[in-house]
């Protein structure tokens, strides 16, 4: 049978999503030193916002860590009527900081002059990709796949029933798909006044590139409880002192003498 452009809710029920909220697992507002880190970024200078989203593998599950937006008119930038793509590269940057920003990705939309901006400020891990109708479809798709799986770890509001849901958590409800052909679909916020896209954008840019990375001894896999000394593939990150393209200077791990990673070894095997 031939397929129509058709649409309807992006998720088909609700407890699907919020199932792989994980009650204990709250915002992180600082990664953990040295260890790897995902960013999707969504890019909008006026009218929509600008959104980033972060998180990181544990074992084979795709934790979310921090979704966060930016709006001109709104809060720091309540006196702008448009962002500049300095202003979002500044703010970038500032988590640059706080985490260990391995990989991401952002819309073509933005293009070379917000990756300037970028690379201005020592960030060349972040890279400009063509989010054709096809790849945006996959994006989607992997969210949902591994969603169903249940491999994704996410965050809500402590008392979401009365409080309701963190804003990411809602948008991505509301959400609506076009179905163009079996394999192909287009997902957007509803076309009505004051609903965005934005947080979801880049939050399954963020899964995306994160499940890419699943299984590569470079990242580590640890639980909350781990440590990079504890964890083989930790091991090999912080004495093998695997560090990506652009990392600051100082989030680099200090060389150890031999007789101090000896002593490290020999106590964790203790």
């Amino acid at each position: 049978g031939e397929f129509t452009d058709r649409t309807r809710g992006w998720l088909e029920d609700s407890k699907d999503l919020l199932a792989c909220v994980d009650e204990k697992h709250r915002p992180v507002e600082k990664g953990v030193a040295r260890k790897p880190y995902f960013m999707g970024i969504d890019v909008a200078l006026v009218g929509d916002g600008s959104a980033v989203a972060i998180g990181h593998l544990d074992g084979d599950k795709l934790v979310l860590d921090k979704v966060d937006l930016i709006k001109a008119g709104v809060g720091k930038y309540a006196d702008k009527e448009r962002l500049e793509f300095d202003d979002v590269a500044d703010w970038v940057l500032d988590y640059t900081k706080k985490f260990y920003i391995t990989e991401g990705i952002f819309d073509q939309w933005a293009g070379i002059p917000f990756e300037q901006a970028l690379n201005k400020r020592g960030i060349t891990q972040l890279k400009t990709q063509q989010m054709t109708k096809q790849l945006t479809s996959q994006m989607f798709q992997n969210f949902k796949d591994m969603m169903w799986d249940k491999r994704l770890v996410l965050y809500n509001r402590k008392n979401c029933e009365v409080d309701g849901h963190e804003p990411y958590i809602q948008e991505m409800l509301e959400l609506q798909q076009t179905v163009h052909s079996k394999n192909l679909i287009t997902v957007e916020a509803p076309q009505t006044e004051g609903k965005h896209d934005d947080m979801s954008d880049a939050i399954v840019r963020m899964f995306w590139v994160a499940s890419q990375n699943v299984g590569k001894g470079k990242f580590l896999s640890m639980s909350s409880g781990g440590s990079a000394r504890t964890s083989p593939l930790g091991r090999g990150l912080v004495f093998g002192r695997a560090v990506p393209e652009g990392s600051p200077v100082n989030r680099i791990a200090p060389k150890l003498p031999k007789h101090s990673i000896r002593g490290m070894i020999g106590r964790s095997r203790g």
